[in-house]
């Protein structure tokens, strides 16, 4: 089955050119003006290194999520029929495409895990390159520190920070399959591992920056912050989710399902803009330790 034939009644084929154009513009401008800033002396270590390309590789990642918010108008979830590879014992392959316009998407990472998607390229490469820069800084602290003698607040804020990277590495790399082709201990398991990713990712990062500026001001209203786009989108997938089922819109379910989708990906969004800024703060300040 050709790709296009699967991916015909998805999103992706609703983003115009432009949309498709802006995340490779960002990014390719992000890179060069990173590069300036290594030769003019902005960049003075490997922390201002590590803490520039991690924030490189995470503002492309909202702009895109803000890309596909703007542009996509077919924002319901999707199911995906898999198959494994011929010769292959893991590696599984799309086949079939299923809408359900009456269901909205939950996260970033439901609306990511249709495989070959526009936003599942980009989903998981700008996720994993940003964990990975924060991670790198992370072993080196960790390491670096072990010849040394610091301080219990110092050294947990590492370890944090570490975690947070590890659970950006879950949320870039440990699909959500919700797959009927997978059985339900398996898709349980797998988006219950998401779930601790997702916590680890968002959280852990705002507190190893909380505790190493001992709880200043700043960290704690970028805490705050995840905090309350948190408790937003937990009670728009519980309150407004049961108000809405208990009455008769029928026909303005794929109204109220892309809306749904939108604000779920955007209070998602909004608690996890904070976390990055406070791990790349942490990672820059890593030679101050």
């Amino acid at each position: 089955m050709q790709k296009k034939e699967i991916y015909e009644d998805t999103f992706d084929r609703t983003l115009p050119q432009s949309a498709n154009v802006i995340p490779y513009t960002w990014l390719v401008g992000t890179l060069v003006s990173f590069f300036i800033g290594l030769f003019a002396g902005w960049i003075t270590n490997l922390y201002h290194a590590l803490s520039y390309l991690s924030l490189i590789f995470s503002i492309t990642y909202i702009f895109f999520v803000i890309n596909v918010l703007m542009f996509a108008s077919q924002l319901y979830a999707y199911t995906v029929d898999y198959k494994l590879l011929k010769g292959s014992v893991s590696n599984f392959i799309p086949t079939k495409v299923s809408a359900n316009k009456k269901k909205p998407w939950s996260s970033i990472s439901h609306l990511a895990h249709v495989r070959g998607s526009f936003i599942h390229r980009w989903h998981t490469t700008l996720m994993h390159y940003g964990s990975f820069s924060i991670l790198v800084g992370a072993i080196t602290k960790i390491v670096e520190m072990n010849a040394e003698h610091p301080s219990l607040r110092m050294l947990a804020s590492a370890y944090l920070l570490l975690s947070s990277a590890l659970g950006g590495f879950v949320l870039s790399n440990f699909e959500v399959h919700l797959s009927n082709s997978f059985s339900k201990k398996y898709n349980t398991l797998s988006e219950a591992i998401h779930l601790v990713g997702a916590f680890t990712y968002f959280v852990m990062g705002n507190f190893a920056f909380a505790l190493y500026s001992s709880f200043s001001s700043f960290s704690c209203f970028l805490l705050g912050v995840t905090l309350v786009g948190f408790v937003l989108h937990i009670w728009n997938k519980t309150y407004r989710y049961k108000s809405y089922e208990g009455s008769d819109h029928s026909e303005g379910a794929h109204e109220w399902a892309h809306a749904m989708s939108k604000f779920n990906i955007a209070t998602e969004l909004a608690a996890g803009i904070p976390s990055v800024v406070a791990m790349c703060a942490l990672v820059y300040q890593f030679d101050n330790f």
